[in-house]
């Protein structure tokens, strides 16, 4: 069991806990809390039309019910015997409503004890509330667990009731819910107060018919038809303390409000001029000196003739009443302030115009008021969003936060409330008195912006033309501005978020569409000149010079489509983390001059003038060899393509600290300065540069480049002074001491001389093992090829074959399986097993590894790659033996 008080409602969100664990996400808790408070202001309305008490009170029970998630629930009233009794319930039985039809304070049920203490009580589960013992049997009957009893307190802080909420099963209310629940059990007590009031006023209504010309706590007068006073009963006297000589005439207007005196001198005299019914409240002055409100109502008064005598009324005291009323519409007006300004917020207008909102409620509220809002700033500053003149939001902008600042800026560093109700008097305005002389206040009141259990957002600040000290009630509506306002940016900052995300994935989306636009285009130009070469080998007998031509052609389309699958693969495999690095120390010059070397024919076909300055000093770095010249091979085909023919490229490399950088220069088309970030992102393109080159790739090289020099704890930049200027691509690399015997990793080995193999080609595409068959017997190799996994397993009964290239998607019997059966043949575990497929992911691998395959080479076989392979000594007679069979995958 948990019981847990709470401070005096009344006292609004300032006094409120709120717990960071129970808070839902913002978008979710702005929702709710835009439902609860929808729900509050229709419950409002329908209060002026209830023709009951508990009318009344079983709407606000049922909004409260609904507000927490309860169950059912109950509305307790205390009488002047100091017992509570039920006046609203929902869904209790009989027995229940018998059972509690009278609580004292000393009753050990969750409603006695919050009327004792005045606070709020929550029992989280009554199993475990020993206070609950002896009321268990009609609990249990009554079906609840838990139970949230709340103390109703009006205004001027008097008990008057208790609200409570049961739930079923064990519950704890979240503190958000409790805080709006607050609001619900306020417009309980104004309501009652009201009620009574109105009460108070039909039973005095009705005594009046009976009362003689004097009735206590009545003021009786009678008005000349001229509109002087010519008649008071002592009603007056007891209310003024003045004779009632003094009201004759035109005396009695000195009673009443100075506010408020012109409006009722003429009201007076329009009934009377019209000789009609009227009523109307305002302030008189009581004999002790406080204004009070009053209900002025007169008729006309005549003889037995019809002759027009004057008007005749009364003067009822309804102070308790007309605050109710003004309570329940300022709590209406902040309500409303409070929509208007979540529903821009969600409407995603901007910042300014959602706080407006509140801005106009403060200032409708306070009357003589100027509110505005402050927002933290990266810099630790305030800065002024919306409410204060432009000259004045200049002057405080970025003012700092800290014990020694005022107002605002000690607000955000205490998270606490900074009142100053003179700050002529308050030693630390002295040095900013000016500003508040040249603006035009002199009181100052800051509230922390605040979601619960959230950061500090920023300050609501009211200026006030006059010294002003808060009452009680100001500064609960102030702090629920301030809640609301935070409620507003969190919700504008969400907006802002999915703004940019939306933004981002259009922007990921456009590039997708155009990737896969140049990706078909990117496939189809090789694609082009190899159906021709397939059509031009058909005349290959007749003439045979067009091999020499159309040859090396179908090997160059078939290297760039080779090279397309290749970036793809690697960036799909660096995006997800699956790229693996072969690192070793070596001379980063060296990788740049096998760049140089591979990227030269298109340099030349370009007729660029290549310039390289590598330097004398290594540049030790550790590292991938091959992915590093990767990286450069790149940014050569970069400068050369996107320039125009005959400029210059130049690579530079040079040691700065314990750092290489590798600068990349051209003087080609340039990049649009908008574009230098985004240009390593995946699929990004400069558009100028496709009309320039008739294509510009699939906008992955880039994106690939910065991944693999990332990995390898470096960083690559861009520059350019725009289109027509060129480009500079910077490289940053660590370096590393250099390792004494250490040989460079990249250090090229003979190749070896191939022997004769023994090679069976296992593919159902008749095609792809055929010619791969024609290229083994073309290396020397006596090479034989099936086109099934069943032909595969007779060969190898009747074949002793060293190696096996063996498809993995074949149909009816894959790959895999048909590895499983070579290995059971007699000496199956000797054979070198080689997997053929066009995957080559890294999972890929690691599966035909372990389903006992010995090499894993990705469609197109790379020929050189095979030779190598090949070329192993002892061929399958090296390989590891298996010691088990091998099963399929």
């Amino acid at each position: 069991m948990i019981e847990q008080h709470h401070p005096d409602p009344q006292r609004g969100p300032a006094g409120d806990s709120f717990s960071a664990d129970a808070a839902q996400s913002r978008s979710s808790e702005s929702a709710a809390e835009i439902q609860a408070l929808t729900r509050l202001n229709d419950a409002s309305s329908r209060l002026w039309h209830v023709s009951s008490l508990e009318d009344g009170l079983q709407a606000i029970l049922s909004s409260a019910i609904a507000l927490l998630g309860g169950d059912k629930g109950n509305v307790q009233l205390l009488g002047d015997d100091g017992l509570l009794r039920i006046v609203a319930h929902d869904s209790f039985d009989q027995d229940f409503l018998d059972f509690f039809r009278e609580v004292t304070p000393d009753d050990p049920a969750s409603c006695g004890r919050a009327l004792q203490s005045g606070e709020r009580v929550i029992v989280e589960d009554i199993e475990g509330d020993e206070r609950f013992e002896s009321l268990r049997e009609i609990v249990a009957k009554a079906g609840f667990r838990a139970v949230t009893s709340t103390p109703i307190i009006n205004r001027d802080g008097r008990r008057l009731g208790i609200i409570s909420t049961h739930f079923h099963s064990p519950h704890r209310p979240s503190d958000h819910s409790l805080h709006l629940l607050d609001l619900y059990v306020r417009q309980a007590a104004d309501f009652i107060d009201r009620y009574r009031a109105d009460e108070q006023l039909r039973e005095s209504e009705q005594q009046l018919k009976s009362l003689s010309d004097i009735a206590p706590g009545i003021i009786l007068w009678a008005l000349a038809p001229d509109g002087a006073c010519s008649f008071v009963t002592h009603g007056w006297s007891e209310y003024t303390d003045k004779p009632a000589e003094r009201a004759l005439g035109d005396g009695w207007l000195e009673s009443v409000h100075s506010d408020d005196r012109e409006r009722v001198q003429r009201a007076f005299a329009d009934a009377n001029g019209r000789r009609e019914t009227f009523s109307l409240d305002h302030r008189m002055r009581r004999g002790d000196g406080e204004f009070r409100w009053v209900l002025a109502a007169g008729r006309p008064r005549r003889d037995e003739r019809g002759k027009y005598l004057g008007l005749v009324g009364s003067v009822i005291d309804v102070h308790e009443r007309k605050l109710a009323e003004n309570a329940l519409r300022e709590s209406e007006a902040i309500l409303a302030g409070q929509n208007e300004a979540f529903q821009a917020a969600m409407d995603g207008g901007p910042l300014a115009a959602c706080l407006n909102a509140l801005v106009r409620t403060a200032v409708g509220h306070y009357a003589d008021a100027r509110a505005a809002f402050y927002m933290v700033g990266d810099d630790r500053g305030l800065h002024h969003v919306t409410g204060m003149s432009d000259e004045y939001a200049r002057q405080v902008d970025g003012f700092k936060i800290g014990p020694e600042s005022l107002a605002c800026g000690l607000t955000m560093h205490t998270a606490q409330p900074v009142i100053t109700p003179d700050v002529e008097e308050e030693p630390r305005w002295e040095r900013w008195r000016w500003m508040a002389r040249e603006h035009g206040y002199r009181g100052c009141w800051s509230f922390p912006v605040q979601t619960s259990g959230g950061p500090i957002l920023g300050t609501l600040a009211l200026y006030f033309q006059e010294p002003r000290t808060p009452t009680r009630n100001d500064l609960a509506i102030a702090a629920t501005l301030a809640h609301a306002a935070a409620i507003v940016i969190s919700k504008y900052d969400e907006a802002k978020d999915r703004a940019r995300a939306e933004q981002a994935l259009k922007e990921t989306n456009r590039r997708k569409d155009e990737f896969l636009a140049v990706l078909g285009h990117e496939l189809r130009n090789p694609l082009a000149p190899l159906s021709t070469a397939a059509e031009l080998l058909k005349q290959a007998e007749k003439k045979p010079e067009l091999l020499e031509t159309v040859r090396p052609m179908m090997r160059r389309q078939i290297d760039h489509l080779v090279r397309l699958v290749d970036d793809l693969l690697d960036a799909s495999r660096i995006s997800r983390g699956y790229a693996e690095l072969q690192q070793a120390p070596f001379d980063l010059r060296r990788a740049l001059e096998s760049a140089v070397e591979q990227s030269k024919p298109l340099i030349a076909a370009r007729r660029h003038r290549l310039r390289v300055e590598l330097g004398d000093v290594p540049l030790r770095t550790h590292g991938d060899f091959q992915r590093l010249t990767q990286v450069f091979v790149n940014l050569l085909a970069n400068a050369a393509k996107y320039s125009d023919p005959d400029t210059e490229i130049t690579v530079r490399a040079a040691l700065e600290g314990d750092q290489a950088f590798v600068h990349v220069t051209d003087r080609g088309f340039g990049i649009p300065p908008e574009r230098l970030i985004e240009i390593f992102e995946m699929f990004s393109q400069v558009p100028e540069h496709r009309s320039l080159v008739g294509g510009g790739g699939l906008g992955i090289g880039l994106a690939l480049c910065r991944q693999l020099v990332q990995l390898h704890g470096g960083s690559i930049t861009a520059k350019s002074d725009g289109l027509g200027h060129g480009s500079e691509f910077t490289l940053r690399l660590p370096l590393v001491a250099a390792e004494r015997g250490a040989a460079d990793a990249c250090a090229e080995k003979p190749a070896a001389t191939a022997p004769r193999r023994r090679v069976l080609v296992v593919d159902d595409n008749a095609d792809a093992a055929s010619t791969l068959r024609m290229a083994l017997e073309l290396q020397g190799h006596d090479a034989r090829a099936v086109f099934g996994g069943v032909e595969a397993l007779e060969a190898m009964a009747h074949r002793d074959a060293e190696i096996v290239l063996l498809d993995l998607g074949m149909p009816q019997m894959d790959g895999f399986e048909v590895a499983r059966r070579i290995r059971q043949l007699p000496g199956g575990r000797d054979v070198l097993l080689v997997a053929l497929t066009g995957w080559g992911q890294d999972q890929d691998r690691a599966r035909t590894a372990d389903a006992g395959f010995d090499e894993h080479l990705t469609k197109p076989v790379n020929t050189a790659q095979l030779s190598m392979l090949l070329a192993l000594e002892g061929g399958g007679a090296s390989r590891p033996k298996h010691a088990a069979p091998v099963h399929s995958a």
